[in-house]
């Protein structure tokens, strides 16, 4: 029993003696036999003029562990200040937070040049200990300088979360209203920023975004305000061809203003067909009217009137596979708000006599056998709805004719009396 008595007393004794073998070492000295400062056992709290942060670092050699603590007391700053960098935040908030971290170590090396108003190192300590460095920073900073750097870092990352709030609730505010078109942009708006932003529930209000513009693409319905437009070959319209938007909601139709349209049209370039295109917006009376040139072909064609929201859909497409379905959806809607005028243009020729003629040549220049050429002019001649009368003349008393002798012979010859001939070769 007494040895058990003792063997306990031995114990404690050699507790005690770790407790205070380690109690002496946290309250060593350092170089010089300096006393480890108050501020290393414990952050000063801050007082009416300053702030104060300590940062830490530990290593093999001491520039190593003074780079270490400079970044942890850097560290302390920034998050007082409360604001947090990720892969998602705007370039302008990235650059001047890199901007401002970079003068604070500037400041931090340099122990009192002034890069950083109102900052300074105001204390160091080392410890040597085994074969380690231990390296204590102690930075003040000016009260009302850094309250004003912690504003204006608000400021400017309050930019990541109002880039998808602020037009957002401008679109949503818009829709109630029922001003559908001038709500479109900005819900496109808000749901491209919500896409690549890292606030929260960026998801959630990408769909919100997204959900009601397609509500209000496939609410849309387009009237033509004609059926079919004719008009004479290289003749200007009387007046612009026109249509006009509805939407429908809660069983009450209006007319939309301010929504985009591409008019697509083709024309004679250089014997080539081409396509144009001409982006109109719709009126506050939800029509949109375009002129369209004069045409210069006779035959048929589509004057196709189609809601425009590309240039604001594509972006959306930056956020991935992710989000690609509901993108597609939003494209699909979209791409069905569209109409197809008829357009006939009618060539004046077909109420004037004209004489055409047309022989098939070989590579010299030599009349063969054969009226494939003959026959596919006579096609295309019928489909544009010309009365046609054939005669047949040998080619050997056509040749070398001019167009004006050609003209008189067959006014010679004919009682409907042609008042022009075409070009054509023989």
């Amino acid at each position: 029993m007494i040895e058990k008595t003792n063997h306990q007393k031995t114990i404690y004794v050699f507790l005690l003696s770790i407790v205070t073998m380690f109690l002496v070492l946290a309250c060593g000295t350092g170089p010089g036999g300096r006393d480890v400062p108050e501020w290393v056992v414990q952050r000063p709290a801050p007082d009416a003029d300053s702030y104060y942060f300590v940062g830490s670092g530990v290593a093999d050699i001491q520039p190593e562990a003074e780079d270490i603590a400079s970044r942890a007391l850097i560290g302390e700053i920034v998050r007082f200040i409360g604001v947090e960098i990720s892969s998602e935040t705007t370039a302008t908030a990235r650059s001047s937070l890199d901007s401002y971290e970079a003068e604070l170590e500037e400041q931090v090396r340099q122990k009192g040049q002034a890069v950083v108003s109102g900052f300074t190192i105001a204390d160091s300590y080392v410890v040597q200990k085994d074969d380690e460095v231990i390296v204590y920073l102690l930075g003040k900073y000016d009260r009302g300088r850094l309250e004003s750097e912690q504003q204006r870092f608000q400021d400017i990352f309050q930019m990541k979360q109002d880039a998808v709030d602020v037009p957002a609730a401008r679109g949503e505010r818009l829709f109630e209203q029922g001003r559908f078109g001038q709500a479109l942009p900005f819900l496109f708006e808000a749901a491209a920023a919500a896409q690549v932003s890292s606030i929260e529930n960026a998801e959630i209000k990408f769909d919100r975004s997204t959900s009601i513009a397609r509500q209000i693409i496939e609410s849309l319905a387009i009237e033509p305000q004609v059926l079919q437009v004719q008009v004479d070959l290289n003749t200007q319209l009387p007046e612009p061809i026109g249509i006009r938007v509805y939407a429908t909601r809660q069983g009450t139709r209006f007319p939309v203003s301010d929504l985009p349209f591409q008019v697509t049209y083709r024309e004679l370039r250089n014997q080539r067909m081409v396509v144009r295109t001409a982006r109109l917006l719709s009126d506050e009376d939800g029509f949109v009217y375009f002129d369209l040139p004069p045409t210069n072909y006779s035959g048929k064609q589509e004057i196709v009137f189609r809601l425009d929201l590309y240039s604001a859909i594509e972006p959306l497409r930056e956020g991935g596979d992710r989000y690609m379905s509901r993108v597609d959806a939003l494209e699909e809607a979209a791409s069905s708000v569209s109409v197809s005028i008829p357009l006939i243009s009618v060539s004046g020729a077909r109420s004037r006599s004209t004489v055409v003629l047309a022989a098939d040549i070989d590579q010299t220049g030599a009349v063969i056998d054969g009226q494939s050429t003959a026959q596919g002019i006579l096609a295309e001649l019928t489909s544009a709805e010309f009365s046609l009368v054939e005669y047949a003349m040998p080619v050997d008393r056509l040749a070398g004719m001019s167009n004006s002798e050609l003209l008189a012979l067959m006014r010679s010859e004919n009682e409907n009396k042609p008042e022009q001939a075409i070009e054509r070769v023989i």
